[in-house]
């Protein structure tokens, strides 16, 4: 059993090793992000997530140089939206969505092309109806557009402008 631990744990080292050893996962970046930006994403940063050029997300960074809003339902003849749907910031900005967290319909906030932004979770009332998240907070550090969508409402999109 000794030497199968030892086998088994060598393994892994090398395994690791041949991966990078690491908990930190790198991809790159496209279309509305700036090209050849490379984004970061740390699995063990439970608030915050950095993106290595784009920039930084979590629930608390600081205070927003702007506010985004979310609204809207299948009731809402205007549907779900983004209030506002586009804005524009500076580089070292932060952009933050606000929205109720007892919210009974649910939003979350997507960057396809830069994913260690996005809040896949989703900010308002928890399945089981308690309160939820309110806030989301990116700090954009490098220049370009930046697309996001609301994964829950097809059409719920949204744009952030850098300069």
């Amino acid at each position: 059993m000794d030497r199968l631990s030892i086998t088994i744990g060598a393994s892994l080292a090398a395994l690791m090793a041949a991966c990078g050893g690491s908990s930190t996962a790198t991809s790159q970046a496209s279309s509305s992000a700036p090209s050849g930006a490379t984004t970061t994403s740390n699995s063990s940063a439970a608030a915050t997530s950095s993106s290595a050029g784009l920039g930084q997300a979590g629930f608390t960074l600081g205070t927003a140089a702007t506010k985004v809003g979310m609204t809207g339902d299948a009731t809402d003849p205007n549907g779900a939206h983004f209030v506002p749907a586009a804005v524009s910031v500076h580089v070292g900005d932060i952009v933050e969505w606000d929205y109720d967290p007892a919210a009974f319909v649910p939003h979350n906030i997507i960057f396809a092309d830069a994913p260690d932004l996005s809040n896949r979770k989703g900010l308002g009332a928890k399945a089981d109806g308690s309160p939820g998240d309110g806030t989301w907070q990116v700090r954009f550090t490098l220049a370009g557009q930046y697309k996001y969508v609301c994964t829950f409402h097809p059409g719920m999109t949204g744009t952030v402008t850098v300069g």
